[in-house]
């Protein structure tokens, strides 16, 4: 491997639920960053089926696993562009699904990752990764860990991460509830 790679990263309109019509955005930007010379190309977070679902029923038909249909396409055309990628889908595991991304490339699936820390927006709010209120249950958090908070509006518990582990540009109350330097 060259002592510098070329990454790029694509911004595009992911269309919810429209795996075929993402995948095909996908392949052709794969293609059109390989052509200028990217070794690695990095895809939004579930860009192969779109992010804000109403319904755990509405995302689990998308979900699939990894690898499966998608990461396979998607390798063959790694394979003939010798090229990598990175993409967010929904993972299918038996009747769980995941908020992942795929590392693919000219072999196939290189790598997967599941996101752990869920805040409760869009998929994340419906996947059954391990999220807070799974993993975490304290009165008297410590400064370095999440927290559970529950939000007196709808009555569901939040995940509320110390200052420096809190998602940058989320209006507070959307990935954490309440305020304050954690």
């Amino acid at each position: 491997m060259p002592a510098q790679i070329k990454v790029a990263a694509v911004q595009m309109d992911v269309t919810l639920g429209e795996k075929d019509k993402n995948l095909a955005r996908i392949l052709e930007s794969l293609e059109e960053t390989a052509r200028e010379g990217a070794l690695l190309t990095v895809f939004p977070e579930c860009a192969l089926t779109g992010y804000c679902f109403e319904s755990a029923n509405e995302a689990r038909p998308l979900a699939e696993p990894i690898p499966g249909p998608s990461t396979r396409r998607l390798a063959a055309a790694c394979r003939e562009l010798k090229a990598f990628a990175v993409v967010g889908l929904i993972e299918a595991d038996g009747s769980r699904f995941f908020n992942a991304c795929a590392l693919v490339g000219p072999d196939g699936v290189a790598a997967k990752h599941r996101k752990i820390h869920l805040p409760f927006l869009g998929l994340d709010q419906l996947a059954n990764g391990l999220r807070a209120d799974r993993v975490l249950r304290r009165q008297q958090p410590r400064a370095r860990e999440p927290c559970l908070l529950r939000d007196r509006e709808s009555g569901r518990h939040r995940a509320r991460l110390p200052f420096h582990r809190r998602l940058a540009g989320l209006p507070p109350g959307r990935a954490h509830a309440g305020g304050g330097a954690g």
